[in-house]
């Protein structure tokens, strides 16, 4: 039995040994080998294929490879962008820009132009409007009217009331001396005094002739105090910027420089300084006006007198002559005295200074 048992175990084994080997075509092992290599071989064509397919779509020599097709295509589009970028091209998109650009600048040009030539004819206008003033009388009534908006912009916070009394007679008939008023208000320390204004451009107006005039600007518009307001284009080579002669304060004002306001201003606070030393002054002589006026009185009364001496000295012959002779003389010296002293005593009541 064990040899039978070895013999059959052997004879399994070398059956089984045999389908393992190579040298058996027959055998297990060998047509394993021989179906893979079958199949390795036909997937191996059929990759090879493949890959010959996808290098022919990536090949420039044929015309309807997927490569070809996209080249002409990025051709394309890169030929249309440059055509829609050259200048050479009317209907490209840049040629249309640039002619877009260019009437833009042209329109700007022409409305700039336009008001450039509009703003010079302006120019033209109102430098031709300066030079007619200029040789003409009205350049004065323009800088009067310059000197009242001035003095109302000044005074628009401190509530004086500045009044154009330029073409109405004052105090003086048929006299229009004084171009404006400045009337304190009740919170000045001088409420209700006024000052007149006088604006002059003029070159030949001399320093004298200033004060003459301001003396009888103050006579016609009732004022104690004068500022003298004179143009800086026609001021006398001689006169000063800001000067102050008694009752009269003279300025020299460009209405075309606001840096000169600030001697404009100057000029109105001193004047109303003036004002105000004038009223106090004012208050503490009021006897010594009283005492003036009774003064005058008598002296009038006694002029009176002259005519009785006149009359008794025709009814004597012999010392009628002589005496009669005394009273003319006497007669003929008071009343010249008595003329200026009203003269001054006329200025002083107005704030003026006795000579």
């Amino acid at each position: 039995m064990k040899a039978t048992v070895d013999n059959t175990v052997k004879a399994q084994s070398e059956a089984v040994l045999l389908q393992f080997s190579l040298d058996n075509p027959k055998g297990a092992l060998r047509r394993l080998i021989d179906e893979l290599k079958e199949e390795h071989g036909d997937l191996e064509k059929a990759l090879a294929q493949q890959v010959q397919t996808v290098v022919q779509e990536f090949s420039l020599d044929r015309e309807d490879s997927a490569l070809s097709r996209l080249v002409k295509q990025v051709d394309k589009a890169q030929s249309r962008i440059s055509s829609e970028f050259s200048l050479d091209n009317a209907s490209s998109g840049l040629s249309r820009l640039s002619k877009l650009i260019q009437d833009a600048a042209k329109d700007q040009r022409d409305q700039a132009q336009g008001l450039q030539d509009k703003v010079l004819e302006l120019l033209t206008r109102i430098d031709t409007r300066r030079q007619e003033q200029e040789r003409s009388t009205t350049h004065g009534l323009v800088f009067e009217e310059a000197v009242g908006e001035a003095l109302k912009g000044i005074m628009a916070s401190s509530g004086d009331v500045v009044t154009n009394v330029g073409t109405t007679a004052g105090l003086i008939p048929r006299n229009k001396v004084g171009d404006f008023t400045v009337t304190l208000s009740d919170d000045c320390a001088a409420p209700g005094a006024v000052i007149v204004v006088e604006a002059k451009e003029d070159a030949s107006y001399g320093l004298s002739d200033m004060l003459s005039e301001a003396q009888e600007a103050c006579r016609n518009r009732g004022a104690g105090i004068c500022l003298f307001v004179v143009s800086k284009a026609r001021t006398p080579a001689d006169l000063p910027t800001f000067a102050r002669h008694g009752q009269t304060v003279v300025v020299v004002w460009d209405a075309k420089d606001p840096a000169t306001d600030i001697v404009l201003k100057a000029g109105l606070s001193c004047a109303k300084a003036l004002s105000v030393r004038a009223a106090r002054r004012s208050a503490t002589e009021t006897a010594s006006v009283q005492i003036l006026d009774k003064a005058i009185g008598a002296i009038r009364k006694q002029m009176e007198g002259f005519d009785e001496i006149r009359t008794s000295a025709t009814t004597v012959e012999s010392a009628g002559k002589k005496i009669g002779s005394r009273a003319q003389i006497m007669q003929e010296q008071i009343i010249r005295q008595l003329d200026a002293f009203d003269h001054e005593f006329v200025k002083f009541k107005e704030g003026g200074s006795p000579q």
